[in-house]
Formats: C-alpha cells, sequence, structure tokens
C-alpha cells in the first residue's frame, strides 16, 4: 500500500544515513590516526608518549636499566650506558629522558645511527632521546647519557614501543649524585729535637729532629721547613734532600704513614743566642710548629 511504501522510503533513508555515518567516523579516525603513526617510524611525536594511535599497555616487556643495573648513582659531567631491554617483540621505538625535581630534562643524549633528539620539550639541548627508524633494534640497545655539570637526585623516565604496536611508560629509575668522600682525618704530628745541654759561640751543631706521624691517616706531599734566626745559620740538613733561601731550608716528604716518623739533621752554626723555627705543613696549610731557642 501506499503507507507501506513511505515506510519503506523512510527506513532506506535512514539505514543509508547510518551507513554514511559509520562510514564518516571510520574515515575520520583514518585521517587523524595516519598523520600520527606516520610520524611514530621517525620518532616521538610528542614529549611524554609516542604521540600515535597505538594502544598504551601497563607492560609490553620492556624495561630500562642505567648503568649495570646496580648502581644508581651518577658523577657530575660523567657518562653512563642506558639499556633498552624487551623480553618478547623486538624494540619499534622509544622516547627516554632524565628529569630534575622540577621536572627539567637534564644531561645529554649521544647520538647515534638511527636516532635524534626530540625538541620542543621542557629542557637542555639533546635532553630528551628518540629513534629515527623503527626497524632493526633488536630486543636490547644500549645508549649513552651524560650527566650535567651540577644536580640533585634525578628520574630517568621514557617509553618504549615493541614491534607490535604497543606502547607502555617505562619505570621510573631514581638516580642520585655520589655522596662527597668524607673528610680527611684530622693531621696529628709530634717533632722532637735534641738539644745541647749548652752551647759555645763559633762551634756548629747537629739538631736531630724527629718528626711523627701521630694522626689516624697517612700523609702525603708535605714540607718540613727549618728557619735559624741571625746570629744563628744552618749549613747543612742531612736525612733529606732539602733546599736552601738564605737561612730558610725546605724538606720535602712524599709520604708518612701513621706510626712512622721521619728523622732530618740540621747543623747550626751558633755565633750568639737566637732561635731555631721548625714548621711541618703542606702548600696551604701549617700543621705543627716546634721553636728551640739557643742561648749562649
Amino acid at each position: 500500500s501506499g503507507i507501506n511504501a513511505e515506510y519503506e522510503a523512510v527506513v532506506s533513508t535512514q539505514s543509508t544515513g547510518s551507513v554514511m555515518s559509520v562510514h564518516f567516523l571510520i574515515s575520520l579516525v583514518f585521517l587523524i590516526c595516519i598523520p600520527l603513526a606516520q610520524a611514530y617510524p621517525t620518532g616521538a611525536a610528542a614529549c611524554t608518549t609516542p604521540g600515535s594511535c597505538m594502544t598504551p599497555v601497563s607492560d609490553n616487556g620492556m624495561t630500562v636499566i642505567f648503568d649495570d643495573g646496580v648502581n644508581f648513582q651518577y658523577n657530575s659531567s660523567q657518562s653512563y650506558a642506558v639499556t633498552l631491554k624487551t623480553t618478547t617483540a623486538n624494540i619499534a621505538g622509544w622516547l627516554l629522558y632524565v628529569e630534575d625535581s622540577t621536572g627539567f630534562r637534564v644531561g645529554t643524549w649521544t647520538i647515534m645511527n638511527g636516532t635524534h633528539a626530540k625538541t620542543g620539550c621542557n629542557g637542555g639541548d639533546a635532553s630528551s632521546f628518540t629513534h629515527s627508524t623503527n626497524l632493526g633494534w633488536g630486543t636490547s640497545q644500549t645508549f649513552t647519557w651524560t650527566a650535567p655539570s651540577s644536580g640533585g637526585n634525578l628520574t630517568l623516565l621514557g617509553v618504549g614501543v615493541r614491534q607490535t604496536r604497543t606502547w607502555m611508560s617505562l619505570r621510573p629509575v631514581q638516580l642520585a649524585p655520589v655522596p662527597p668522600p668524607p673528610p680527611p682525618p684530622p693531621v696529628s704530628l709530634s717533632i722532637k729535637v735534641s738539644e745541647e745541654d749548652s752551647y759555645v759561640v763559633g762551634k756548629k751543631y747537629t739538631l736531630k729532629t724527629k718528626v711523627k706521624n701521630t694522626g689516624d691517616g697517612s700523609l702525603s706531599n708535605f714540607m718540613i721547613n727549618f728557619e735559624a734566626n741571625a746570629p744563628l745559620s744552618i749549613t747543612g740538613i742531612s736525612g733529606a734532600t732539602c733546599t736552601s733561601t738564605g737561612d730558610d731550608w725546605s724538606c720535602p716528604v712524599s709520604f708518612l704513614d701513621v706510626d712512622e716518623s721521619v728523622t732530618l739533621k740540621p747543623t747550626i752554626m751558633v755565633n750568639g743566642s737566637g732561635k731555631l723555627s721548625i714548621d711541618v705543613g703542606d702548600a696551604t696549610t701549617t700543621w705543627k710548629s716546634k721553636s728551640v731557642s739557643i742561648d749562649v
């Protein structure tokens, strides 16, 4: 009848519209995903994700390893190995970066064949690192990251992509600066001088001088200095290779272990009463001093 014909026409029109709508949505998704997917083989298109229509998963079998996987400390400006591994399908891509506590990306990645620096992210030059091709990476790749010249606690982050076209946020790796070495133990020395009971003008005397390391740590590269005030003078020192500048004598010591001592024998010409001064120390600090009065 005329009513049935009209109903069929309406249904046909509605069905055609639904099919056209479905085709339009599929075409729209296809048009949106294709440009993004095309960006994926040549590197991450975004700063925290691959930037494509691939499927994010909680775990696709990929891990990132810093250095040997045991040491998570770094020295400023030193380079370290960072390894990306997968236990299943081959590696297809990645985005790697190291952030400080403010979210700023630090350090630099060494660019190698098939890789490039990801630009436009919150960080320094070459602080974000991605692939330039999605082929030929196998199941393990090791890259090089150089730590910043200064910094505190850092976090190694990134995204890993497999050939199955799934990606995951890599588990963060916490990094800490290598702590500074402990300060050396305080220097402790004793200086003993064998003095004469009396002195006579015009005679020479040898004053045996013993310097002992009484501290808890060894000493290295220091000087034992002698100075005679006029009318005293030093004519020579035995026991070490010493040099003189006027009445000042310097005797270098390369190493002195705990409880060990070095003995020097300065020869003093006595032309009257005076003072012999002995100083022990390095280029910046005098560790110990002793003064010997010579009276005639």
